[in-house]
């Protein structure tokens, strides 16, 4: 279930192509799949399948950073609206989804536009060719566009959702287009993700000396200092921190 539906390709299981998914997984690290028909369709493990049911069964399971490319059907719409309760409820802290941009809808302008946690739309092109369950030289291309749509539990500041294009057959598209971005948490989340993984109380004296003291150099004084000037409510993931930092935590977290 990680692609259209009958009524447009012919078959419920078309996969999420790898040259869309992977450089968007390589930023964002993802933790889960919210909706794969089996694991030859699932983009990463754990995967919640059409036994389970993602619009019922929670995401907690499948970690903070969830992909998810629904069904096109006519449930197309309780998906979106089951994106915005997991991340508002904080079951997730991100989901990217790929669906159609079908933006003259009541569930894009709801779920979408006048959504707090919907952060950023990146339309496609050109038109996503699907692939089969581990056939990836089997394609069907889409009959509208798609777009990547990014949603966060902690909500926007600005009153829409950032808008941007990418050709995804280009090398540097989700950087290019502000979706790295959009995926990477926050300095400040940084900061209190380093705390957490360290074990370090974030308002401790000394704290910052601390931690690039324990991280070896592998972050500077300065930088480290910027990103506690900005933190916010939650921490990042120890695999994010370990991937901006370069630093392995081991057995510290």
């Amino acid at each position: 279930m990680t692609a259209p539906t009958t009524r447009t390709l012919g078959r419920d299981d078309w996969t999420t192509p790898w040259e869309v998914f992977e450089p968007i997984h390589h930023v964002a690290r993802f933790t889960g799949d919210a909706c794969a028909t089996d694991s030859r369709a699932a983009r990463c493990a754990p995967f919640i399948s059409p036994e389970e049911d993602a619009l019922i069964t929670p995401w907690g399971q499948l970690g903070e950073r969830v992909w998810c490319n629904p069904p096109y059907g006519r449930e197309i719409g309780q998906w979106f609206g089951r994106v915005v309760d997991q991340v508002a409820a904080g079951r997730v802290r991100l989901v990217c989804m790929l669906t159609f941009a079908n933006t003259d809808t009541q569930y894009w302008r709801d779920h979408v536009a006048l959504s707090r946690h919907c952060h950023a739309v990146v339309f496609l092109r050109p038109r996503v060719r699907f692939a089969l369950p581990g056939d990836d030289q089997t394609r069907a291309g889409a009959p509208k566009g798609s777009a990547l749509i990014v949603y966060r539990s902690e909500p926007r500041t600005g009153r829409w959702p950032v808008h941007s294009y990418a050709d995804y057959r280009t090398v540097d598209w989700v950087a290019s287009s502000g979706l790295a971005d959009r995926l990477r948490s926050s300095p400040g989340q940084y900061y209190l993700g380093l705390c957490a993984h360290l074990r370090i109380h974030p308002d401790a004296p000394g704290a910052q000396t601390r931690i690039v003291s324990r991280l070896g150099g592998a972050v500077g004084q300065s930088t480290v200092s910027g990103w506690a000037h900005g933190r916010t409510a939650s921490a990042a993931s120890r695999d994010e921190v370990e991937a901006v930092t370069g630093y392995r935590f081991g057995g510290a977290s």
